[in-house]
C-alpha cells in the first residue's frame, strides 16, 4: 500500500473522528448559549418593608440569591466556552478532512498543509501531555 494513501486514511479518520463528536458539543452548547442569552435579567426589586425581620429576610434572600447568580454566570461563560473550543477543532477537523482529498489528488499545498496539521497535533499533544505530568 502506498505511504500517501495511508497518511490520507489517517487524516480522514482523524477528522471524521474528531469531527463529529466536536460538531454536536458546537451545536449542543451553541444552542444551550442561545437558550440562556434568551431568558430575561432577573426581576427588579421590591418596594421596602417597614417591618425590619421581613427586611432582613429579604436581604437574606437577595444574598443568597445573588450567589446563585453567580454561579449561572460563570456556567454562562463556561458553555460559551465550550462551544467556542468546540467549533475550533470541527473546524481543524473539516482542514483535516480538506487536506486528506488534497493529498490524495496529490497536490502540493495539500502536502505543505499536512506537514503543519501534523505540527499542530504533535504540539497539542505535547501540551495536554505536559498538563496531566504537572498535575500528578
Amino acid at each position: 500500500m502506498n505511504l500517501r494513501l495511508v497518511v490520507v486514511y489517517f487524516f480522514r479518520a482523524l477528522a471524521l473522528g474528531i469531527g463529529i463528536p466536536s460538531l454536536i458539543s458546537t451545536v449542543y452548547f451553541g444552542w444551550a448559549s442561545v437558550q440562556l442569552h434568551r431568558n430575561p435579567g432577573p426581576l427588579p426589586p421590591a418596594a421596602q418593608s417597614s417591618n425590619a425581620l421581613v427586611r432582613l429576610i429579604e436581604t437574606g434572600g437577595r444574598l443568597i440569591g445573588g450567589m446563585f447568580r453567580l454561579f449561572g454566570n460563570l456556567g454562562e461563560w463556561l458553555v460559551i466556552v465550550v462551544a467556542t473550543i468546540s467549533l475550533v477543532v470541527f473546524l481543524f477537523a473539516v482542514l483535516l478532512w480538506l487536506t486528506a482529498s488534497g493529498l490524495a489528488q496529490g497536490r502540493l499545498w495539500a502536502r505543505i498543509l499536512a506537514v503543519f496539521c501534523g505540527l499542530a497535533l504533535l504540539a497539542v499533544i505535547a501540551l495536554v501531555g505536559a498538563a496531566r505530568s504537572n498535575m500528578q
